[in-house]
């Protein structure tokens, strides 16, 4: 509906329903210009008549309606699309069923393991400000979200018998474990710079000529090792008893090769450990003062329908898709490993949202989901298990004549939200009957108009292959 007012004052709206257009009762939380009425029918009816209109107050002087004592108001006619009756200065609306509910929609639950793995996880890290791909891993094997919210007790005042339990910070981590390493992932962690060109521990085996070692740094020129600021090396006779000569003396090398402080024996095969610069080698440089990384990120699990809570049996119906806009790394860079297991790669961090009315002061804005902390995308393998049905707002498309105009056509959801498709054409069928002449409707559902006024019908179906839902919807073409 549209008010206006021409002395400066508020306008106030209130939607009520009726039976019979008589009796009014208020729809709670309907307090907008507009609203959209239910089309989930009673238990039992297959048609069911509701009246609807909207009260308008117009506030002058700045005063508010205090509780639910209002002034005189003025009833004005809803313009959904529908004809107000002269007598009850109402829209009458009929409901008619056009879709059936089904009760057999998979669930997703986290608690009877129907969230599965099945060694397809995928996670992928990427720059919250840039969208480039940082990490990524298709081996995750474990991986959870969890959420919380303090609940703790407020009381409003010393020896107030009063409390207020308010909810409040609220949190959300996550944890993630990779059967692959990844070095970005570990320096993530703890906030360390990564770089290329570190310097590695490489071997050569050389037979001496005389009394003196010099190597061969063709394949790589001797560098200091990390933390050091010297380049040196470390000399085994080969075949020797002991490991390392001379209890693991260091002895200076050059960048040419040459060997000083060792006096070898003419004829003898020394291997000599040391130092290069490989080019490839990536460094993770982890610093005192510890800055985690802030990154975006994102996960995919594989959700069953599974037989007798068995994780080895069951059928794939969708998938969940995990996204935090911007996950702080909980400072853990740890690396473990032994002779059986592998070291693996784990993902912690914890959930940033960050509150614009910090900046501006504006306190009493509370609940704001601006910056949520996480997102769960839940995508069916069939929308048929979803679906439950196709309907059209209002029931009426009118346009004018020698125009065009799509009509609005909407998946029906469980909850009975109603969904707009992603294509009008696939998988619907749009049938005209009784048109005005030079009227038809595209195989995308598009109107066009000719030249004559009138009225008419179009029935819409939809088909997945597997189950068919039919709406139909009244044709209006008006003068311009």
């Amino acid at each position: 509906m549209e008010a206006t007012v021409s002395d400066g004052g508020i306008l106030f709206y209130q939607w009520q329903e009726s039976p019979d257009g008589t009796n009014w009762l208020d729809i709670i939380g309907a307090v907008g210009p507009s609203y959209m009425p239910s089309t989930e029918l009673n238990t039992g009816q297959i048609r069911q008549i509701v009246f609807y209109r909207a009260v308008a107050t117009n506030w002058v002087g700045g005063l508010y309606p205090a509780d639910d004592l209002y002034p005189s108001s003025t009833l004005y006619p809803a313009s959904n699309g529908y004809t107000a009756s002269a007598n009850s200065n109402a829209a009458q609306i009929t409901i008619y069923p056009q879709y059936r509910v089904r009760s057999d929609n998979p669930m997703i639950t986290f608690t009877d393991k129907s969230l599965f793995l099945k060694g397809v996880g995928n996670v992928i890290l990427t720059d919250p400000d840039t969208g480039d791909i940082l990490y990524q891993s298709k081996s995750f094997n474990a991986g959870s979200v969890s959420t919380s919210v303090n609940m703790n007790e407020i009381r409003a005042g010393l020896g107030n018998p009063v409390v207020a339990t308010l909810p409040s910070d609220a949190s959300l981590t996550v944890e993630f474990t990779a059967v692959d390493f990844s070095l970005f992932e570990k320096a993530a962690q703890v906030g360390a710079a990564l770089t290329y060109g570190a310097p590695v521990p490489v071997a050569q085996t050389i037979k001496a000529t005389g009394t003196s070692l010099t190597i061969d740094v063709t394949d790589g020129v001797p560098a200091p090792q990390l933390g050091f600021s010297e380049a040196v090396c470390y000399i085994q006779p080969v075949g020797a008893a002991s490991p390392i000569i001379r209890d693991g003396t260091a002895y200076p090398i050059s960048e040419a090769g040459v060997i000083s402080g060792f006096t070898a024996t003419v004829d003898q095969d020394y291997k000599v450990w040391y130092f290069v610069q490989k080019a490839t080698a990536h460094k993770a440089t982890i610093g005192s003062l510890m800055d985690p990384k802030i990154v975006h990120f994102s996960a995919s699990f594989a959700v069953y329908a599974n037989v007798g809570g068995s994780a080895n049996s069951g059928t794939r119906v969708g998938w969940l898709y995990v996204t935090v806009p911007k996950l702080k790394m909980q400072a853990n860079a740890n690396i473990s490993g032994d002779q059986t297991n592998a070291d693996t790669t784990v993902i912690t961090g914890m959930a940033l949202s960050e509150d614009d009315q910090v900046v501006s002061a504006t306190t009493y804005l509370c609940g704001d989901v601006s910056n949520p902390l996480a997102y769960y995308v839940y995508s069916p393998c069939n929308d048929a298990e979803i679906v439950q049905g196709i309907a059209v707002v209002g029931g009426l498309v009118s346009l004018p004549i020698s125009s065009v105009k799509q009509i609005p056509v909407y998946l029906v959801m469980p909850d009975n939200t109603l969904v707009k498709p992603t294509s009008y054409s696939t998988g619907f069928t749009y049938t005209g009957s009784g048109l005005p002449t030079g009227t038809s409707v595209s195989t995308a559902g598009v109107v066009s108009s000719g030249t004559a006024t009138g009225d008419g019908e179009c029935l819409i179906e939809w088909t997945d292959g597997e189950n068919e839902f039919s709406c139909p919807v009244n044709i209006s073409v008006v003068s311009a």
